[in-house]
């Protein structure tokens, strides 16, 4: 059978490298992601779901209490005087309206003509890759298999919807960095400074990447490893600097984390978005991508029910390979995929012979956390007032000649 030769090594689907959303849903981030994970919220009291016309915009609210400025303050002991009451926190809501869906049409003859040997295969190349267990009580393996196919083959289709909304929204959630706090290009507000990465010899003798990150990190006060999002550039400075090699699967994770003090995401769609060699760093606090399950049995918009007429609603996980990198005890950055909970309708009609044909529609509803501004404190002369963990840098290669 000529299919299977999408078994063999290095012949299966090549996917584009989404290393916004992979950020926006690593293991780093899981803290905050959980913090505004929709189905927390509701068992918590902060979820709402709002309807506009027909359409659902659900809501997660954060709440927080920055810093403050300190008044009536005395250097002398005194009689007491009413003192200055507590004041109210900040609050900010998570709204998510980015949706998106395909049908997919599988009459039931594509189903019943395979071969035995062709279903197989099929299952075989979607084991880790799809997975319907929400779905096979009702409907057949062979079908499943088929619909699985299908997305597979689609995701480089798919998938760059998101994470353009994931690049886009990154970008606009850019804020002031205190280790670089006259910087005022392209916007004081948003600032990337720029960052030589060679000399003009090309030799590997600036750490100045390095140290801009350290930097950041040590004057706006956060811990854990950096998540850095970047394009063609960057990966070609930590090939060249000697933290980034290839085998066979892809990234060597064990050659970045031994030289490396921040989490590098490859985005191929990076350069596009954030503007030709530019990068953005943020802390795990920061930024994050949460999925609202629309069919979830407790907060979903049908009410607990599987199904309404000849509609069956459930739910499947759809893994999204990327970069094969080495397992390293402790580190942040340890995956080579990401898996995305889809929600799924399925609707059952006849044909013109009267035929079985079934209706899919994978469906996949998300928002973004960003921190806003006026987290760390309220009082807006200080410079962490316009901090949002959201950095930006220009890199570019070599520093420009002076005539």
């Amino acid at each position: 059978m000529t299919a299977a030769v999408m078994l063999v090594e290095n012949n299966g689907l090549k996917f584009n490298s989404y290393g916004a959303t992979l950020a926006a849903m690593s293991p780093a981030v899981d803290e905050i992601r959980r913090a505004t994970d929709p189905v927390r919220a509701a068992a918590e009291g902060r979820f709402s779901t709002p309807y506009s016309g027909n359409t659902i915009f659900p809501t997660v609210e954060v709440k927080y209490k920055p810093a403050k400025a300190a008044a009536n303050i005395r250097t002398s002991r005194s009689t007491q005087t009413a003192g200055t009451a507590p004041t109210n926190g900040a609050s900010t809501t998570i709204v998510y309206n980015q949706h998106i869906e395909k049908d997919y049409q599988l009459p039931i003859l594509s189903v019943i003509t395979k071969e035995p040997a062709t279903r197989e295969y099929v299952q075989r190349v979607l084991t880790g890759i799809f997975d319907p267990t929400n779905l096979a009580e009702r409907h057949s393996r062979d079908m499943l298999s088929d619909l699985g196919m299908e997305i597979y083959r689609e995701l480089n289709g798919l998938i760059p919807t998101i994470n353009n909304n994931t690049l886009t929204t990154l970008l606009g959630a850019v804020g002031k960095n205190k280790a670089f706090a006259t910087a005022t290009s392209p916007t004081a507000a948003a600032p990337f400074p720029t960052i030589t990465l060679w000399d003009d010899e090309k030799r590997f003798d600036r750490l100045e990447l390095f140290t801009a990150i350290r930097q950041t990190q040590l004057q706006n006060k956060f811990v854990g490893r950096p998540l850095v999002v970047g394009g063609t550039l960057l990966a070609k400075y930590m090939d060249w600097a000697g933290v980034q090699s290839i085998n066979a699967e892809g990234l060597v994770q064990s050659a970045v984390m031994s030289r490396q003090n921040f989490d590098f995401y490859y985005d191929e769609a990076a350069d596009t978005i954030f503007g030709q060699d530019k990068i953005i760093v943020f802390d795990s606090g920061a930024f994050c991508m949460n999925s609202f399950p629309q069919h979830d049995p407790t907060i979903g918009i049908v009410n607990g029910r599987n199904q309404i007429d000849n509609v069956f609603y459930g739910q499947l996980a759809l893994t999204i390979p990327q970069f094969a990198n080495d397992a390293i005890a402790g580190a942040t950055n340890n995956v080579t995929q990401f898996t995305m909970p889809w929600d799924v309708r399925i609707k059952e009609s006849l044909d013109a012979q009267d035929l079985p044909v079934t209706t899919v529609t994978p469906s996949f509803a998300y928002g973004y956390y960003k921190r806003p501004l006026g987290y760390f404190t309220s009082v807006g002369a200080d410079i962490m007032s316009a901090v949002t963990g959201v950095f930006g840098f220009q890199l570019q290669e070599t520093a420009p000649v002076t005539p």
